[in-house]
């Protein structure tokens, strides 16, 4: 039985009037199944009337197809281009806080400096507590925000969100939410004993973040932030 599907299936059995009768049939054929045109040698110009120039239409189809190669390489070539720009912004940050030469400077990098650095609209360093912050920690530009309010906006256990096209959230950013469109938390962890806290950036642009996006030089950033201040809080006498 197997033998005699194949056999039916042979070329050797299928006539140009079988596929002429089936393209008859099928007259969108082609346009489904464009590749084929790459495979087709194409006939000589014909000219006349009721003639179809074949020769014409592959060509033009072949010619819309490196077009649409072209469009999308440029694309590519586009985003390869801006995540090469954001990772030296994100490079040139992190030598930044790294060279802080105090803690004050280093928040005040972090809260002040860094949209500028990193092309956004706007950054905050974010701490729970249900009190204000004892020493150093007490510095302008920590937002003190509620316990939980990480987990609540990160999720139990995640270290980034991204949220696309959304408005700005007063808890994290104050005075300058109206402008933010989208918006990144990487959670911070500041050793033993230390509350939760979380790096806010917001951007103006509603896919400036947006779920689906690389998280890795966010996590990198978060990961210098963090070490920072770990250094600082430990340095404090």
């Amino acid at each position: 039985m197997a033998d005699s599907k194949a056999s039916a299936l042979s070329t050797d059995l299928i006539g140009a009037d079988a596929v002429v009768a089936y393209l008859q049939r099928h007259p969108d054929f082609l346009n489904e199944h464009p590749e084929l045109l790459e495979l087709l040698t194409p006939p000589d110009q014909r000219h006349g009337a009721g003639v179809l120039d074949m020769q014409k239409f592959m060509v033009t189809r072949l010619r819309d197809r490196v077009a649409e190669l072209e469009r999308a390489n440029a694309r590519l070539v586009g985003i390869g281009q801006d995540n090469l720009k954001t990772q030296m912004l994100v490079q040139g940050a992190a030598l930044a806080l790294l060279t802080a030469r105090s803690f004050e400077a280093m928040i005040d990098l972090v809260v002040t400096r860094l949209p500028d650095l990193i092309d956004i609209e706007a950054s905050s360093l974010c701490v729970e507590s249900g009190s204000p912050l004892p020493g150093k920690s007490n510095l302008v530009g920590v937002r003190v925000i509620r316990p939980g309010a990480i987990d609540r906006i990160v999720g139990a256990g995640g270290e980034v969100r991204l949220i696309a096209d959304t408005p700005g959230s007063r808890t994290l950013f104050g005075e300058v939410a109206p402008r933010i469109r989208s918006m990144a938390l990487a959670r911070l962890t500041f050793g033993p004993g230390t509350p939760p806290g979380a790096l806010a950036l917001g951007s103006a642009k509603p896919d400036g973040f947006a779920p689906g996006q690389g998280t890795e030089l966010l996590n990198f950033l978060a990961r210098i932030v963090e070490l920072c201040i770990r250094r600082w809080l430990a340095a404090a006498p």
